[in-house]
């Protein structure tokens, strides 16, 4: 009996942990799937859809400037940013994990910037996201910072 109860307590451990492992992939596909509309969103130009990634109470969080509130507030800042010439963004997961509604991405991101006389700068620096599960199981920055 002890030995059923054993074997029965381990295949348990085995298929919480497996079903755990499986939803991790499943976020960092989803959070991934994002970043490639998210990127493409930027690099065409559209403020708006990249807005759309943002839930309605975010935070931004750029280097050097004051945190950018709400989701309103975050689609006029990135619409200044493309206007103002930044393109070709590339993001780079580095790790996701998650916890119920919320999950963290680390990464690293590249885009270019003007720069002197006219000519295009590239800007590197990394990035951490808190994302938030929205109704429909679909995901939303609400916290974005980078450097």
């Amino acid at each position: 009996m002890r030995r059923i109860l054993f074997l029965a307590v381990g295949l348990f451990w085995l298929v919480a942990s497996s079903a755990a492992g499986a939803a991790e992939l499943s976020v960092r596909a989803a959070v991934e799937k994002a970043n490639k509309e998210f990127i493409a969103a930027f690099n065409g130009g559209d403020a708006a859809k990249v807005g759309s990634f943002y839930t309605d109470d975010a935070t931004a969080l750029p280097p050097g400037a004051d945190a950018v509130k709400g989701n309103r507030a975050i689609r006029e800042f990135w619409a200044g940013a493309i206007k103002g010439g930044f393109g070709d963004l590339v993001l780079t997961t580095a790790s996701v994990d998650s916890r119920s509604v919320l999950a963290y991405e680390v990464g690293t991101y590249s885009l270019t910037a003007p720069g002197q006389g006219g000519q295009k700068a590239t800007v590197k620096g990394n990035y951490v996201v808190v994302w938030k599960r929205q109704p429909g199981d679909v995901w939303r920055i609400h916290v974005d910072i980078w450097n």
